[in-house]
């Protein structure tokens, strides 16, 4: 096959590998059957160059590929079945809410300080404020849900390993599928994270956005894996009755200065979660949203007109 030549199969075989002049692009486009790809795609990490997945039956893949150039899907669906597609360092990937790869999708990318990296559109985001990550790989998991505080996550998960670990300040934005929600309901998801590979989840909170299909959290000191859940509901006024406020979670439940130093350090410093997001959301706000008016109504609660603080939503 010449450099830059393409290769499109419907259906029948391919029975050996042909012989690549230099990359090449493939493109699937079978309506009759599911194919099980063959030696058509190549197995060095830099021939394939395009990879296009247009057949309504769906694709299974039949070994790694690496795809330096564009992986697309359009009204099908590709299943990596117990292989990965690795999307090389400038390699992009463009699906749909419903048309999206089954399976392992892996890359690395290397992230530098306030710049957002997208992973070349995996369906994450992550902006460093703090350290710089460095060269950071991103697994996406896709079909299989984790088991996260007593529930179940959506069907998609994110493995990410950045050479810098901590100290991060990062702001993550977390894509998700519409066919990926597995029962829960897209206004209650908040993102879980866990730091010893999926023993143990987190529920970090976050801002749902439905029409875009994205939850993004911020001040994150570190990565990990990521997921969406229900968002997590009972911590809210625990210790207080049912109200707001207790940022720092005391099981008196008195607001003190230590509430105030927190939610500041919640909403401006270091941004990192609060024992209990919903104890933040101190003046009510319907989108949950920390702002200065939660510190401006915590100070008045607690020093100045001691009027109580928003009850838990």
């Amino acid at each position: 096959v010449s450099d830059g030549g393409l290769i499109s199969r419907a259906t029948g075989t391919i029975s050996s590998a042909p012989t690549f002049d230099g990359v090449v692009d493939v493109r699937y486009t079978s309506s009759t059957a599911t194919i099980s790809t063959g030696p058509e795609l190549p197995t060095g990490t830099t021939t394939l160059r395009n990879l296009t997945i247009v057949a309504d039956k769906g694709v299974v893949l039949g070994a790694d590929v690496t795809v330096n150039g564009q992986l697309y899907l359009a009204d099908s669906v590709l299943n990596t079945a117990a292989y990965t597609v690795v999307l090389a360092p400038a390699a992009t990937i463009e699906e749909d809410s419903i048309w999206v790869v089954q399976g392992l999708v892996q890359t690395t990318r290397t992230l530098s300080s306030s710049v957002n990296e997208t992973f070349g559109g995996l369906g994450l985001e992550v902006n460093a404020l703090g350290a710089a990550p460095g060269s950071t790989t991103a697994l996406r998991v896709t079909g299989q849900a984790q088991s996260i505080g007593g529930g179940v996550g959506i069907l998609r998960y994110f493995e990410v390993t950045p050479t810098t670990a901590t100290g991060l300040n990062a702001t993550v934005v977390f894509h998700y599928g519409e066919l990926e929600l597995n029962g829960l309901a897209p206004a209650d998801l908040a993102i879980y994270q866990s730091t010893d590979a999926g023993a143990n989840w987190t529920s970090i909170g976050g801002t749902v956005e439905q029409a875009e299909r994205t939850v993004t959290v911020t001040g994150l000191d570190a990565l990990g894996w990521l997921t969406l859940g229900q968002r997590a509901t009972g911590c809210c006024g625990q210790y207080t009755g049912g109200y707001t406020g207790n940022t720092d979670c005391d099981p008196l439940g008195k607001m003190a200065l230590s509430d105030v130093t927190r939610l500041i350090d919640r909403v401006y410093l270091s941004k990192q979660p609060l024992c209990c997001e919903e104890n933040g959301n101190v003046d009510g706000d319907p989108d949950g949203k920390m702002a200065l008016a939660d510190v401006t109504k915590l100070i008045d609660h607690i020093y100045l007109s001691k009027m109580p603080t928003a009850l838990c939503r």
